[in-house]
């Protein structure tokens, strides 16, 4: 029962990583209540003026959000039920390019390209595809409602699969509808929907909260990524926390058939990895980011359905590196 909550827990952990990977918009706005496209400034009061500082925001158009990130995950000892199959390795490389544009008075429309793939060393035996991929286009708005809510729209159409067949079941949309509440520079709130038709559970809820408790710390409790921070200085930041990673692709035609098990045969699979450890975030210049991190994998599930065949694997050492900037 408790391994069953877990992996509820987990999945909806994954759901979010489109929404989460918009934490750095929703501190900089938190900051500074503006959004990607836009600058704020300061206007001194004019004549008859009550001394109080006016925020005009002004329009700069376009801006890019760019993000790399390589992971590696040690030998983990896999089983499937009772039945062991030996070590797995994992590397995870990711990329992704948003164009942000500014169309209006709060509201920004997002375009752009993801790529996510997932190489595993597999003992012969495994009954585990070698690569779970992804190829997508990011297509969405974020939008101000008022001072205090903002809300993003985002779809992610695209070929999430094994790459060994690849054919239109292959092709899926997954979507986000998310939105923060700015309590103020200090507090915010996230809610979100998750919705992706490969996926076990096809719809699913989640939030956080982003809250600066102290001069140095914050707490920056929004799945996938939990983790609370220490500053420092201005451009060097610890952190400790999880870091859930995966997806839900479609697998082989012929997937089954080559492991003696012909009904997960054009299955969708689940996979999930969920992670604990220190990293330190430095910022390199305005606007450029490297991120370092490591610690242990305590979990990682594979789950193919509807056949409903699960692998699990045992704990092991990772490593992640990645560098974001925006511009």
């Amino acid at each position: 029962m408790m391994v069953e909550q877990l992996r509820g827990i987990l999945i909806a952990a994954v759901a979010f990583l489109p929404f989460c990977m918009a934490q750095a918009q929703g501190n900089a706005l938190a900051e500074g209540f503006s959004v990607p496209g836009q600058k704020e400034t300061k206007e001194k009061p004019k004549n008859g003026g009550n001394g109080k500082k006016n925020a005009e925001m002004v329009d700069d158009g376009v801006s890019f959000e760019v993000k790399t990130e390589y992971s590696y995950t040690g030998t983990s000892k896999t089983r499937s039920g009772a039945i062991p199959y030996g070590n797995v390795k994992m590397q995870s490389s990711a990329a992704e390019v948003i164009l942000n544009k500014h169309l209006s008075e709060g509201v920004i429309l997002r375009g752009g390209a993801g790529w996510d793939r997932y190489s595993f060393g597999l003992p012969e035996a495994a009954p585990l595809p070698a690569t779970l991929q992804s190829t997508c286009a990011v297509l969405g708005s974020d939008i101000e409602l008022n001072e205090e809510w903002l809300m993003r729209l985002e779809i992610r159409p695209g070929v999430y699969s094994d790459y060994s067949d690849i054919t239109f079941e292959d092709v899926n949309c997954p979507a986000i509808i998310g939105a923060s509440y700015l309590v103020d520079k200090d507090l915010q709130w996230f809610f979100g929907l998750s919705a992706d038709p490969f996926r076990n559970i096809p719809v699913m809820p989640g939030g956080g909260v982003r809250w600066k408790f102290a001069n140095q710390w914050t707490l920056m409790f929004l799945m996938p990524r939990p983790r609370i921070e220490y500053e420092i200085t201005e451009k060097l930041t610890a952190y400790f926390g999880g870091d859930i990673k995966g997806g839900s692709f479609r697998i082989s035609r012929t997937f089954g058939d080559s492991h003696g098990q012909s009904n997960t045969n054009s299955g969708k699979m689940d996979y999930m990895e969920a992670r604990v450890g220190p990293g330190m975030s430095w910022k390199i210049i305005p606007g450029m980011t490297l991120d370092v991190s490591g610690g242990y994998m305590l979990f990682r599930e594979f789950h193919i359905h509807p056949a409903d065949v699960k692998s699990q694997g045992q704990p092991a050492p990772y490593g992640q590196i990645s560098l974001s900037a925006s511009f």
